[in-house]
């Protein structure tokens, strides 16, 4: 079973857990607070009960919600997205795009995953072409899925990072800032 990322969000309403809120990021449950560290604000939750009727809970709020609007990631719009789109192969693939489509998929995932590394993300993505290759059963088009799986390979892997992988994880930050602002503001 392949995951293909997809987004939850835990929304928890009471006041008095606010230090526990999650947010769910292809399939990754991150606390509130580190959602302040990936878009570069810092906070602690405090450490004091909340309490609806607390004045100080309440400018406590206050704060949260300033300090993370200070920190919109650059390029952030409303519309940014993690879904993943497939193969963008830009001519390379013609009939491979649908035959690696869920390759692709895991691949656009991978970059959009918290913590990533384009290496590794890239290494997965040449096993998971590879392995829809293996299902053919005529040979002859076994070896021409390699050959079109190589050339996949070859351009993520020789893209600079600038190209996919370093705006897939900006966008990974601004989906991450919008829930915390939904959340928190």
């Amino acid at each position: 079973m392949k995951l293909i990322g997809k987004i939850f969000f835990i929304v928890i309403l009471t006041p008095q857990a606010i230090a526990m809120e999650r947010i769910t990021v292809n399939g990754e449950r991150i606390t509130l607070e580190s959602a302040f560290t990936l878009v570069g604000a810092s906070y602690e939750a405090p450490d004091t009960e909340w309490d609806e009727d607390d004045d100080a809970a309440m400018e406590e709020a206050d704060r949260r919600c300033e300090i993370l609007a200070d920190k919109k990631p650059t390029n952030c719009g409303a519309e940014t997205s993690i879904l993943p789109d497939g193969c963008s192969s830009g001519g390379i693939g013609g009939v491979y795009n649908d035959i690696f489509h869920d390759a692709c998929n895991l691949h656009d995932t991978c970059y959009t995953t918290r913590d990533a590394a384009k290496n590794a993300c890239d290494g997965n993505f040449e096993i998971d072409l590879k392995a829809e290759c293996l299902e053919m059963n005529n040979v002859t088009d076994r070896r021409l899925c390699f050959s079109a799986s190589t050339s996949y390979v070859d351009a993520v892997k020789l893209a600079p990072s600038s190209l996919f992988f370093t705006p897939a994880q900006n966008d990974l930050k601004c989906v991450v800032w919008h829930k915390a602002m939904e959340q928190v503001c």
